[in-house]
């Protein structure tokens, strides 16, 4: 035998489970706890050497009886007092193993921690800004496809049905709601992450308001009237395009989506001295004063909202990026003048 043989170290599955990181027992069929490795008896320390220790003493009669009635393999939630005093969650693993011999079966229990709710709520967010990430290219295209068929002459489109053309149309409603949402969750998980960008130079609010509105607003015959009154001067605001653009995106399609085919939407920016507004109306039915205090809430929506597809988030990131730039907002409701979003700016 070599002298590298001979001072190599012989592992055993004894030896792996001792050094295992995860607390590991085995149990026989009365549920008493014969083994227990180091892991364990470090997070069940006030039972670190009792004379007869039972899965009852450890997790509770409930979870025992589950263990003993398993056959295979069974995955079990779990609280338990840690050595600290506070409780720790687990998942127990356990395993039905056997001994060889008839009707003596061994169970080996494998304790899991949970992630605290920090990491896992970490985790979520990442899923989703992934997942927001990877599904904001297919449905940008599908978009584009959509209105580069409704742009189409009249000539090229005249094999095409008036359903056929419906349909189109609806697609393309359908991918700019579906990219709101994702740029809706991309802001929600960025927050807290991304710094307030103060630009160095003005942005001219009536370019925005313009350019968000040629991108996603199309006249079409069930939709409503939208009248549009912007400043003839150009009104220089302190605040940095992307986010400008998802405010009055936001506001925008809220309009939109709760406002008859027969009725209207007005769009219109002022200057007020030192400041610039923008005002969007769309006469709809009117909304209670309590919905009112709660819209701004993450995933509030209102009584009226009923029926209509959302997040609750539009008009929550609305008011985010707004309070961070130091702009106001407003809201009222009424029959006869709808629901009037007013937005004030202060003028670079």
């Amino acid at each position: 035998m070599s002298a590298h043989t001979a001072n190599q170290k012989v592992v055993t599955p004894d030896g792996i489970m001792q050094q295992c990181a995860d607390p590991l027992l085995i149990a026989d069929q009365s549920g008493r706890v014969f083994w227990i490795n180091p892991a364990a008896r470090l997070m069940f320390k006030k039972l670190a050497s009792p004379d007869e220790l039972r899965l009852s003493d450890l997790f509770g009669n409930e979870i025992q009886q589950k263990i003993l009635e398993s056959r295979g393999h069974i995955l079990i939630p779990a609280t338990i007092e840690g050595p600290d005093k506070f409780p720790v969650n687990l998942t127990l693993i356990s395993v039905e193993i056997g001994s060889g011999a008839p009707a003596s079966e061994l169970y080996l229990v494998i304790a899991k921690a949970i992630r605290n709710d920090l990491e896992q709520s970490s985790l979520r967010e990442q899923m989703i800004a992934t997942l927001a990430h990877d599904l904001k290219n297919p449905l940008g295209a599908i978009f584009g496809y959509s209105d580069a068929l409704l742009d189409l002459p009249a000539s090229s489109k005249s094999g095409m049905s008036e359903r056929e053309v419906k349909v189109i149309r609806k697609i393309r409603r359908t991918a700019l709601r579906a990219l709101d949402l994702v740029r809706n969750y991309q802001f929600i998980t960025s927050q807290g992450k991304t710094k307030v960008n103060l630009p160095r130079h003005p942005i001219d609010l009536n370019l925005v308001v313009r350019s968000v509105i040629e991108s996603c607003w199309r006249a079409e015959e069930d939709m409503p009237q939208l009248v549009i009154k912007l400043q003839k001067e150009a009104l220089p605001v302190r605040i940095d395009r992307v986010n400008l653009e998802r405010v009055i995106s936001n506001l925008f399609s809220n309009a939109v989506r709760y406002t008859p085919p027969d009725s209207k939407i007005i769009i219109k920016t002022e200057r007020a001295t030192n400041r610039a507004r923008l005002i969007i109306q769309n006469f709809c039915d009117p909304v209670p004063e309590e919905d009112l205090k709660e819209i701004f809430k993450p995933y509030k929506r209102g009584a009226s909202s009923s029926g209509t597809a959302g997040t609750g988030l539009g008009l929550y990131i609305v008011k985010s990026i707004l309070d961070a730039y130091g702009a106001d907002l407003t809201v009222s409701s009424s029959e006869a003048e709808g629901f009037v979003v007013t937005v004030v700016f202060r003028l670079f």
